[in-house]
């Protein structure tokens, strides 16, 4: 039985609530059955993963088939547990919005505070209106971490002469010889 479907996403800008397949990524269905059914009631298709280890097929896979990816982290352990995978997979993967959800998270945030790991946060549980809002604040959010990885790489490419141009700039420093010999 293969885990993962494939779907071919479809072309143009991604809109809120699309039918593109979302894969969810959950230890325990029932902490996201309400968000889940949410989705597939307005037309998206959902994947459920229960198995965190699979995020590395993800990896593998062709990643525009998603349309985004649901992480309930709780049932792996929390932040801790998942934080690494999650570098991984935003690192090679920018484009993938990811939306993380927990029940102990005080509250939503739909800020950029947490770009290298996601680009929202869903406090659980949560109505229907928050998951609409935390999708499209991920969406948005989505494309400020691509361009932000753009600027990063070009940087990179760049050199560092353009990186770090004050270090290269920089003459050695001369000692202060009136301070040695007070």
């Amino acid at each position: 039985m293969r885990l993962f479907k494939s779907h071919q996403r479809r072309a143009g800008a991604r809109t809120t609530m699309t039918a593109d397949p979302v894969l969810v990524l959950t230890a325990d269905t029932v902490a996201l059955t309400f968000q889940i059914e949410i989705l597939r009631s307005q037309g998206c298709d959902v994947v459920v993963c229960t198995d965190l280890r699979q995020i590395q097929d993800l990896l593998g896979m062709p990643i525009e088939y998603w349309s985004m990816l649901i992480v309930e982290i709780e049932g792996f352990g929390g932040i801790s547990a998942v934080i690494g995978p999650l570098l991984t997979l935003r690192r090679a993967n920018p484009d993938l919005p990811v939306v993380l959800a927990s029940t102990r998270m005080p509250a939503h945030d739909f800020t950029q505070e947490r770009l290298p790991i996601c680009d929202a946060s869903l406090a659980l549980p949560c109505l229907a209106s928050d998951l609409k809002v935390a999708i499209q604040n991920a969406l948005e959010n989505n494309e400020a971490w691509q361009r932000r990885v753009k600027d990063l790489e070009a940087e990179m490419y760049r050199g560092p002469e353009t990186v770090i141009p004050a270090l290269n700039d920089a003459s050695p420093a001369e000692p202060d010889l009136d301070a040695t010999e007070a």
